[in-house]
């Protein structure tokens, strides 16, 4: 035991150097009357996470404060019995599979706009009286694995209709599947991993680019065990599964290679309960999977929830450890990742009800697919610059996300120096500069890049570079300013006791913000002044007032705006 326990020590201090995991934050997601899967899903728009109550399958979305947004938590389905719902997507598209007890046919939801409205898919897999569901989204398709009797079947929908039915364990027996995919270096493949006998499980790759199918592979052979979870990346594949040896359960895995099957490493892990675990994939190429881990040292114990990243020596790192806590009193550790962040969920009802989060936050990606067009406007042309959302929720939620940088060059002489011109949130991707007009005459040559930092102010580096020529350069002869007019929600909604409210106004004039109740009986004056044309933010203190719905209202000139907010006490 003590060569064990140097050995973890080892690895531990070793694959904790590259991490820059935040402090444990409290969400607002109640789950104490959750009961089977919490499952989660992130992009850019926030954390999506969907639970089983006793009469109900509930989704929420929070940001990576824990706030809920407005609207949650939202009822997908009233029915009482809703077997294995799996929650993924993209960074547009959230789509939800689950099946009703008494009914044959995987039910799909899915919604377009950041989880506010739902749809339901018009059609399911054919024959898809399943056992055990989980999903998938991966390179345009929504892949999903399920079990039949005792067979494993696959089928992926291209956004119009779902392929025939797959038998993915072929003749032999196949129970409890799990699926994941692997897009990166021009791959397009998913995996299944599933247990064939008691003592036996297996992998398998799909090639979705060829339509080619690899053969059965043995991922191990350990009697009285069953499948966990399972994690690849380029080259290697996770294989994690507990098994009984009287009178305690244990967890093991083992990592092998994906060309040949070869066995790198294995590990098992101290006397636990069985878990199921979930694993994720960052687009810097590493496998993620979070667990439920005992570790000894001194005689003291240490459990907590670790990660493995599929490292060719089956090293962890820790993600979160109290030494007080058991193993019986963590529930629904479960893991997403957007870009290089990588999220972790989990309920501890020894402190609170509700899901707690930590995440490992890396710097952001660069932005991407900047371009410029040209923007009209009382007579003149304007560059007008567009680019693609990062695909990050801590990116989503910050003010002045996305600096726009900019140098000139006139009549052919020197460069200018790069200089900041301005600021976008991370929920905007447009850009007008209204200093240069005249587009494409000759003279003179604008060029532009981006930056952009998320919640924690780590920036990434700048994106690539467009140009335009222009005629002029002169913001106060041209007598445009750099902003617009507009009212954001209030952060964060709900709020307790306080929140925050952020506002621009395009022209200098008076400035009014007022909050009403349901009513309509106004509740509090929060501006009435003459502002310059610019971005604010208030703060609004609600301790004064009843839980409930209100409504805040902007005026300026002949701008008028209404968002509503949520007091909960």
């Amino acid at each position: 035991m003590k060569y064990l326990v140097f050995i973890l020590i080892v690895l531990f201090s070793t694959s904790l150097l590259a991490q820059n995991w935040t402090s444990v934050i409290e969400t607002e997601v109640d789950v104490s009357t959750a009961t089977g899967v919490v499952d989660v899903f992130a992009n850019g728009h926030g954390l999506h996470v969907i639970y089983q109550e006793d009469n109900a399958l509930k989704y929420c979305r929070m940001d990576v404060e824990g706030n809920l947004y407005a609207g949650s938590p939202f009822t997908l389905e009233s029915y009482s019995a809703v077997v294995w719902p799996s929650i993924s997507g993209d960074a547009n598209t959230i789509y939800v599979l689950y099946k009703k007890s008494g009914e044959t046919s995987i039910k799909t939801m899915y919604s377009t706009n950041a989880g506010s409205n739902w749809s339901t898919l018009g059609s399911s897999p054919t024959g898809s009286n399943a056992d055990f569901i989980e999903s998938i989204y991966s390179e345009g398709k929504l892949h999903v694995t399920w079990q039949v009797s005792n067979q494993v079947k696959y089928s992926n929908f291209n956004g119009s209709s779902w392929s025939s039915p797959y038998t993915v364990s072929s003749t032999e027996n196949g129970y409890f599947p799990r699926i994941a995919a692997w897009n990166l270096n021009n791959e397009n493949k998913v995996y299944f991993y599933y247990q064939n006998s008691s003592s036996v499980s297996k992998w398998r790759e799909y090639n979705i680019t060829n339509n080619s199918w690899g053969n059965i592979q043995t991922a191990f052979s350990v009697s009285n065990s069953t499948p966990s979870g399972f994690a690849v990346d380029g080259s290697k594949i996770a294989l994690f599964y507990n098994y009984y040896d009287a009178p305690m359960y244990y967890f093991q895995w083992v990592i092998r290679s994906k060309s040949n099957n070869s066995l790198l490493c294995t590990r098992t892990a101290e006397p636990s309960y069985p878990q199921l675990l979930y694993s994720t994939t960052t687009v810097d190429e590493h496998m993620h999977s979070v667990f439920w881990f005992n570790w000894y040292a001194d005689e003291q114990e240490f459990p907590g929830i670790w990660r493995s990243r599929g490292d060719d020596d089956c090293s962890i790192d820790e993600v979160y450890v109290n030494n007080y806590q058991e193993q019986q009193n963590v529930h629904f550790i479960n893991t997403s990742a957007s870009s290089n962040d990588v999220y972790v969920i989990w309920q501890d009802d020894y402190i609170s009800d509700n899901l707690r989060l930590i995440y490992d936050d890396q710097t952001p990606l660069v932005p991407q697919n900047l371009s410029v067009q040209i923007h009209s406007e009382g007579g003149a042309t304007y560059p007008k610059l567009n680019w693609s959302f990062n695909n990050e929720p801590d990116v989503f939620i910050k003010t002045n996300a996305y600096q726009v940088w900019r140098r000139y060059n006139l009549s052919g002489g020197p460069w200018s120096d790069w200089s900041i011109i301005g600021y976008r949130d991370g929920d905007e991707n447009q850009y007008i500069d209204y200093t240069v007009s005249g587009l494409y005459a000759e003279a003179n040559t604008a060029e532009y890049k981006l930056k952009v930092r998320d919640y924690t102010n780590h920036f990434s580096d700048y994106s690539s570079s467009v140009s335009v020529n222009f005629s002029e350069f002169n913001k106060i002869s041209l007598g445009y300013v750099l902003n617009e007019y507009g009212l954001k929600q209030n952060y964060p909604n709900p709020f307790n006791p306080t929140t925050t409210i952020s506002y621009s106004i395009k022209t200098a004039g008076l400035v009014t913000l007022k909050v009403y109740d349901v009513m309509g009986t106004e509740v509090a004056s929060l501006i009435n002044a003459n502002k310059e044309a610019g971005k604010y933010s208030v703060e609004f203190n609600a301790a004064d007032l009843p839980s409930g719905i209100y409504f805040y209202t902007l005026t300026s000139g002949n701008f008028t705006a209404t968002k509503k907010l949520i007091l909960l006490k």
